[in-house]
């Protein structure tokens, strides 16, 4: 994620908040110069550019995602020893369903 974010903020959001939030904030100190914001809210003015599907080891991804009129593309699985969950990642598509352009990439 912070390799293909662009600024100093990566914005993130998904399915679990409570493991979401600890693991994101556990490993925060991994990526210098940049900070992470989970955002509840994802109908907010500046939707997140990542969306996080936490589910059980072994599932498989979906190809695509519609979160609060908002299409997301699966990016990489990667599976959360700490948590006991399989992180599934999504990017925000370069045009979603509000027609806006994926602030993310540059």
């Amino acid at each position: 994620m912070a390799e293909h974010t662009v600024g100093d903020t990566i914005r993130v959001t998904g399915d679990h908040h409570a493991s979401i939030t600890t693991t994101l904030w556990f490993y925060r100190r991994n990526v210098p110069g940049k900070s992470i914001v989970y955002d509840m809210d994802r109908d907010g003015p500046e939707p997140p550019a990542w969306f996080i599907v936490a589910t059980a080891p072994g599932a498989h991804p979906e190809p695509s995602l519609v979160a609060s009129g908002r299409r997301y593309t699966f990016e990489r699985a990667y599976d959360c020893f700490e948590s006991c969950y399989r992180w599934l990642l999504y990017r925000r598509s370069a045009v979603d369903e509000q027609g806006g352009p994926r602030p993310s990439l540059p």
